[in-house]
């Protein structure tokens, strides 16, 4: 039969990412933790830094790289067992507008959607930031989800959702 296992954390949970057969989770001021195949959950190894921060989003930036969004404190990039902060000029705008979601596209370019001020495109080879908020054709400038597919970038806002055809470049 079917049945529901239950799992009591002990944290407020804000994400789930799946990675390397564990999971992994984000939390509400206690960074990240992992799942461990016998159902015990515990800190992230080398996450550390991470572990009074809120957690708003994690995505896969390459085979062995994760991209961690805080909601408040930026960008971090683990990769190889070590943490470190992404790129500042782009954190700091991150930690104003508060980040929410994030997205990698095909190209390996990061979009992030903010709570704040709506989207920043990052081009990881010349770090230029392109925004797109409520001045530039969004409904507002609140992004609460991203879906990245066939050159086409949903955005699910307060009022509705919002496409982008990102083929041509952003």
């Amino acid at each position: 039969g079917k049945s529901i296992q239950v799992i009591e954390p002990g944290l407020i949970v804000t994400e789930l990412f799946p990675h390397n057969d564990e999971l992994i989770l984000g939390t509400e001021s206690r960074g990240l933790y992992f799942l461990a195949k016998n159902g015990v959950i515990a800190p992230l190894p080398h996450a550390g830094e991470l572990s009074d921060m809120s957690i708003a989003d994690i995505a896969l930036l390459q085979k062995d790289a994760i991209l961690i969004g805080t909601m408040f404190n930026g960008a971090y990039l683990l990769k190889n067992n070590t943490l470190v902060k992404w790129n500042e000029k782009l954190n700091d705008y991150l930690k104003e507008n508060q980040l929410n979601k994030i997205a990698t596209l095909s190209n390996g370019n990061v979009v992030f959607g903010t709570i704040k001020n709506g989207l920043v495109f990052f081009n990881r080879q010349s770090e230029k930031m392109t925004f797109f908020n409520r001045s530039y054709g969004l409904q507002n400038n609140t992004v609460l989800g991203l879906s990245y597919q066939n050159n086409r970038l949903w955005v699910a806002q307060d009022n509705g959702v919002s496409v982008l055809n990102v083929a041509g470049g952003i």
